[in-house]
């Protein structure tokens, strides 16, 4: 359990250096750290781009049944820290609404 642990703190530390993109908004989706990995989620594959707390949500659609079960636990969700954003959340999420498709309702963010 502890190498684990110390695995994580690894993976996330050199994800989080300073000056990394934390997200990138396009007409294809939203790129960002999943897991420990930068990966493309489509906007098909977002269910909402939201403000928690102190934090910046990109949300999964669910797709499959583990995904269901665990979508409340954030598995696979994107979330940025406010304070290591480069600009206000209320201009992020108003980017994602202009680069999503016209037909795509994400939910209550958009």
């Amino acid at each position: 359990l502890m190498t684990a642990a110390v695995a994580d703190l690894a993976l996330t530390l050199k994800r989080v250096r300073r000056g990394a993109m934390a997200l990138c908004i396009s007409p294809e989706g939203i790129t960002g750290p999943v897991r420990h990995m930068t990966r493309l989620l489509t906007w098909s594959e977002i269910a909402d781009v939201a403000v928690d707390g102190k934090f910046l949500v990109v949300r999964r659609q669910p797709r499959s049944l583990p995904q269901k079960l665990f979508a409340g636990r954030g598995l696979g969700d994107i979330i940025v820290p406010k304070h290591h954003l480069d600009r206000d959340a209320a201009e992020i999420l108003a980017a994602a609404r202009r680069a999503a498709p016209s037909g795509h309702s994400p939910g209550s963010a958009f």
